[in-house]
């Protein structure tokens, strides 16, 4: 048995049924004992970084993703990837190749000695959890059991093994290679505070439960319904949290953020207490001015990153370092005998959320283009359950995460924090192959360019992925930008300024999938209802104006000294009147 065979093995060990590789030379020792497995089999994409991304996709759907990438420019290729799976926190393990052994510059002192060698490690260590080069063979077991310990504890994240090709086919003995053995766990320190929680939930008067992305990653996501279900009070969540609870749950009142929900970020800034559980409160959450979110509310924040905690710009009242699969059961214990008082808050919250839809009767009217928050509401209804909804970093992102109403067993998959363009095919195709059930992948004409090869796995595969392209001619956030703060004086953002889409239609077919399109509301209905009942890989062509875009939205305006300032978040453009604003606020302070 050699390294190679070892390290399938451990894959095989830990449940992983697939592995995301694009063939190199750098890897070929790892490539044969991959064809031997009879428990692994592997996906072939086009591209490494779409490798990366699609492992990505799969854990963030199973638990754990694998991506092999050969030496060089293929590593390097697979770290543009691996950076948005660190930024969101997601286990996954890279094993790359490298020159033999002696042929390993040093890099000090040379560039380069082997054909295609680079110094990838040094690249890859900011941006993993744990990163190693094997140097001894009988250390593979070791180094394995370390990494896949280090990715999935804790805050999780990419880790990254650098196999030389020496150190691939190295010979070794199973049964006498060392194994790893993980620290003992940190203390419990936060259980002194839990009495106070729960005091502050009883004393609240206009609480709210903020769920993020570390629900999920932790496990805790049924203990946490639970957890709902007993306090009763509104829930808000960031993009990355909007598939933990379904929309049409009474507790659940959307996403709040700079490109958030109104009536959400209205619960937010009147709220008199706020709840956190694995949430990073980034700029895109609170907006630019820190000092200006939910003023008024009392902040517990729960996380298991002390960074998070004691270094961001947001500071908790109670930062409590605390890992959820500990935290939550022990906080339900502790409310055993909570009563649910907060029933007069939660009406408020549902007159909010009434009172200004996103979705209004004039823009459901045909006009030659669809809206895509219209788009999304047929989506929303015509759906099936256990559907995958993965979404690019554009307009589809935003008019998902504003519009889309969230059935019970569908999951959603964005890159929430690091934003790449290409990013929706690759982990639709991870995403699948994580669960075997039909994704929905909603993309820009712009970012879907970035990963296009992906077509062809989706099509050659017949994978049940059905690819909603957004088309609004080009670069709209850049248009948008350019509308605003530049006079319209574009570069590089649509026809005009050199950016050109290819024909869609064509590009399905040639990639072997279906094709249609839609540009009128009243066909909306009829073409996603073929396009969801055909059980063939489709592309689904949907014409925007390229004069929408997000709304509403956190915006800026010049103070009386000219300069730009941010509203708070529950002033939102297009902006309410002051005395409307005004008249939310005192609504919610009568709340006592």
């Amino acid at each position: 048995m050699n390294v190679s065979d070892v390290v399938i093995r451990f894959l095989e060990k830990i449940g992983t049924r697939h592995v995301f590789l694009l063939s190199g030379g750098g890897i070929m020792y790892l490539l044969d004992a991959l064809g031997k497995s009879e428990k692994v089999d592997y996906v072939c994409n086009y591209h490494e970084q779409a490798c990366a991304i699609a492992a990505d996709g799969y854990a963030r759907m199973s638990g754990f993703g694998v991506c092999f990438a050969t030496f060089g420019p293929g590593a390097v290729n697979a770290l543009s990837g691996v950076v948005g799976a660190w930024y969101d926190s997601v286990p996954m393990l890279v094993v790359s190749g490298q020159v033999r052994s002696n042929l390993v510059a040093d890099y000090d002192k040379v560039r380069q000695v082997g054909p295609q060698e680079g110094n990838v490690l040094e690249m890859v260590k900011p941006v993993t959890k744990y990163a190693v080069s094997l140097r001894d063979p009988s250390m593979i077991q070791y180094e394995l059991e370390k990494a896949y310990h280090i990715a999935k504890n804790g805050r999780p994240g990419p880790v990254w093994i650098e196999l030389p090709l020496d150190m691939q086919s190295a010979e070794v003995d199973l049964d006498t290679l060392p194994h790893w053995q993980p620290e003992a766990p940190g203390d419990d320190a936060w259980r002194t505070q839990l009495d106070e929680v729960v005091k502050s939930l009883e004393s609240a008067a206009r609480p709210v439960l903020i769920l993020g992305n570390g629900v999920r990653l932790s496990g805790m996501y049924e203990a946490v319904r639970g957890l709902v279900e007993r306090l009763q009070i509104p829930v808000l969540t960031p993009y990355t949290g909007k598939d933990l609870l379904e929309s049409d749950n009474t507790c659940a009142f959307g996403t709040f953020g700079t490109a958030g929900q109104r009536h959400a970020n209205l619960i937010m800034q009147n709220a008199d207490l706020i709840l956190g559980l694995g949430v990073g409160f980034c700029v895109a959450k609170t907006g630019f001015e820190t000092s200006k979110f939910a003023v008024g509310a009392k902040k517990i924040f729960v996380d298991i990153d002390p960074g998070q905690l004691q270094a961001h710009p947001l500071k908790a009242d109670m930062p409590l370092l605390a890992d959820l699969r500990g935290f939550v059961p022990a906080l339900q214990e502790k409310l055993a005998g909570y009563e649910a008082h907060n029933a007069k808050w939660l009406e408020l919250c549902r007159y909010w959320e009434d009172k200004y839809p996103l979705v209004t009767d004039a823009q459901r009217a045909d006009c030659g283009f669809i809206n895509s928050y219209v788009f999304m509401e047929a989506l929303s209804r015509l759906s099936a359950q256990n559907d995958i909804i993965v979404t690019g970093n554009g307009l589809d992102c935003v008019s998902f995460y504003q519009g889309y109403k969230i059935k019970a067993g569908q999951r959603a998959a964005l890159n929430g924090n690091w934003g790449s363009m290409g990013w929706d095919l690759p982990t639709a195709v991870g995403a699948h192959y994580g669960t075997g059930q039909r994704v929905l992948c909603i993309a820009g004409d712009g970012g879907v360019m970035l990963n296009s090869q992906e077509l062809l796995t989706i099509g050659a595969n017949k994978l049940p992925i059905k690819v909603f392209i957004f088309n609004n001619d080009g670069y709209g956030s850049i248009k948008a930008t350019q509308d605003n703060l530049f006079n319209s004086r574009y570069v590089g953002a649509n026809p005009q300024s050199n950016v050109f889409n290819p024909d869609f239609e064509a590009l399905a077919a040639a990639y072997r999938l279906g094709y249609s399109k839609v540009a009128e509301h009243s066909s909306l209905d009829e073409v996603l209802g073929k396009v969801l009942a055909s059980d063939q890989p489709e592309v689904c062509e949907v014409m925007l104006s390229s004069e929408q875009w997000i709304s509403p939205k956190a915006s800026t305006f010049r103070n009386a000294e000219g300069k730009l300032e941010s509203k708070p978040l529950d002033d939102m453009f297009p902006f309410l009147p002051d005395e409307e604003t005004r008249h939310n606020r005192e609504l919610a302070r009568a709340i006592v």
